[in-house]
């Protein structure tokens, strides 16, 4: 049985070999080749210069015409991208933060607090330092018509900064009529206090100013009456009210009732000279005093050693002189003036002073710090606008502090404690007025 079945499995394996594979053809690339070339010989031998012109003519405007919609298209996209809010305020070197978004608000540009909103900022955005919301800033600045905006818009108009005010507090103690009644017609609160205990009627006792007290009683707040009838006879159709275009200051910390805003543009009252070449007091600094002509500007330092320019206060421009001591790069002081209308003369609104030797009867000026000033019981508050002031009690004094927010306090930024600010800060310069 064995034998049978390996026999029967050899004869297999025979068969097996036996069997050959298939021949596989080979593909005849040469001839596929020459077949090809001679077809290709034969269409170009039939193609004439006509033909290429044909062909330019039809494919060339094509792949132009396909260019341009390309061209286009990224032209539209590029365009779009421009025209986006946030890019507009980059172009304009303004960076997308809340801080501006108040700063501009303050200033009255209508356009750039346009582009913020657009761009998705809140109305209501705050600056850190001082809770000041954009409301806040153009309420305290007297803007009326970003005051309207941001409300169109859905700002907050009883929102509180850090001390607990409201933007009608700011424009009531900032005498801005106009925006008192702009907030009176869209529901603001008179009734709240802020955190000092203060609120919009007392604030407008203290200030006195009759169209404010005008555009509160006719909202309803019959307990002005009688200040209203107190009030000064109504002043010509013609004559500037106070509070009209002028820049006010935002108060950081408690509103002494006694503070006046500065006024860089109209002519003041001339005071007495004080005694001392180089002493600063109110309205004077040495000779040189506030309601007092230029010429006495002149006569001091001589007319070559005095310059005309412009600074900034508060975000505003005003016309100055500057007056140089010798060659010092720095001026000694520089003065804001007005034209009398009157006498034509040009009047001395404020005094700003550089120069060292200048000093109070309590011996403070430029380079002495603000601890030395808090141990002359004269500080009133300190107050932050475009930069830092400590003021004076008589508020006729301002020192410019110089700081960096790199190094403030941490208290000072989320809270306006002027209590942590350091001792060391030194004067800057000083602001007569």
């Amino acid at each position: 049985m064995w034998a049978n079945f390996t026999a029967k499995i050899k004869a297999f394996i025979g068969q097996l070999k036996t069997i050959k594979p298939p021949a596989v053809a080979k593909p005849d690339f040469s001839g596929a080749y020459a077949s090809a070339k001679t077809t290709l010989d034969g269409v170009a031998k039939r193609i004439e210069p006509k033909h290429l012109v044909y062909f330019a003519l039809i494919l060339l405007p094509a792949i132009v015409g396909l260019g341009a919609y390309y061209g286009i298209v990224d032209s539209q996209v590029k365009l779009e991208a421009a025209q986006l809010p946030e890019n507009r305020l980059a172009r304009m070197s303004i960076s997308f933060t809340a801080d501006n978004f108040v700063k501009y608000a303050g200033r009255g540009n209508k356009e750039v607090t346009a582009l913020f909103i657009e761009a998705g900022m809140s109305p209501d955005a705050y600056r850190k330092n001082d809770g000041f919301t954009p409301l806040h800033a153009a309420a305290a600045y007297g803007q009326t018509a970003v005051v309207r905006q941001l409300l169109d818009k859905g700002a907050d108009i009883n929102v509180r900064d850090k001390d607990g005010q409201t933007a009608l507090m700011k424009a009531v103690w900032n005498s801005h009529a106009k925006v008192v009644t702009a907030l009176l017609q869209n529901g603001a609160n008179v009734t709240v206090n802020d955190s000092n205990g203060d609120n919009v009627v007392n604030m407008a006792r203290a200030r006195n100013d009759r169209r404010v007290l005008t555009a509160l009683v006719a909202a309803g707040i019959t307990e002005l009456k009688d200040a209203l009838e107190k009030v000064d006879s109504v002043p010509k159709a013609n004559e500037k009210m106070p509070g009209d275009n002028e820049t006010k200051q935002q108060v950081v910390r408690t509103i002494p009732k006694h503070t006046q805003p500065p006024a860089f543009n109209r002519p003041s009252a001339t005071v007495s000279q004080p005694a001392g070449q180089f002493t600063l007091a109110t309205g004077y600094a040495g000779a040189i005093g506030v309601g007092t002509s230029v010429d006495h500007l002149y006569q001091q330092f001589g007319k070559q050693a005095v310059s005309a320019g412009e600074e900034f206060f508060a975000g505003r421009a005003y016309p100055v002189l500057r007056a140089y001591d010798g060659q010092e790069k720095v001026p000694a002081l520089t003065v804001y003036f007005a034209l009398n209308k009157q006498t034509e003369d040009k009047v001395i609104t404020a005094i700003r002073v550089f120069d060292d030797r200048y000093k109070t009867t309590q011996g403070i000026g430029v380079g002495t710090t603000l601890g030395e000033l808090r141990q002359t019981g004269t500080l009133g508050s300190i107050q932050y606008t475009d930069t830092l002031y400590a003021i004076a009690r008589d508020s006729k004094i301002r020192y410019e502090l110089d700081f960096s927010t790199d190094n403030m306090p941490v208290a000072w930024l989320n809270g306006g404690d002027t209590n942590t600010l350091p001792d060391n800060m030194k004067i800057k310069s000083i602001f007569i007025f």
